[in-house]
């Protein structure tokens, strides 16, 4: 079973009409109702929000990738091994910038994919 994060996105949204498409099981995340699991992922998922997770397997994060590193122990503990995630080359294009929230999302972007690269090492998760 797939988990997709952002399913409401630029990316999510298309990516779950081709998952229909292709008869793929999944289920969707969001922090209001509509979704098939709500969940903030500012917060630590509920009881409930991990109880509904049982047999997600791989995730496609297509939310901001700054609020998956926070996540990603409960994502193991639940039996993930695989992500699949979504950055931006702002991390590359944008670090010369001298606008000052352009340098705050570089920032953000390589200190998540700096997490991200080293939690997915350390326990053997696809990424």
């Amino acid at each position: 079973m797939i988990l997709i994060t952002g399913a409401n996105g630029v990316v999510g949204a298309p990516l779950c009409q081709r998952l229909i498409l292709e008869q793929q099981a999944f289920k969707t995340v969001s922090r209001s109702a509509g979704a098939d699991i709500v969940w903030d992922l500012e917060q630590s998922p509920t009881a409930e929000s991990l109880q509904a997770m049982a047999g997600i397997k791989s995730v496609i994060h297509c939310a901001p990738i700054w609020f998956l590193p926070a996540q990603l122990d409960h994502l193991l503990k639940i039996g993930v091994g695989r992500l699949v995630v979504f950055s931006s080359t702002s991390v590359l294009s944008k670090t010369q910038s001298k606008d000052a929230s352009e340098q705050q999302l570089v920032k953000l972007l390589a200190a998540a994919e700096f997490e991200l690269n080293g939690f997915c090492a350390k326990h053997k998760m696809q990424l």
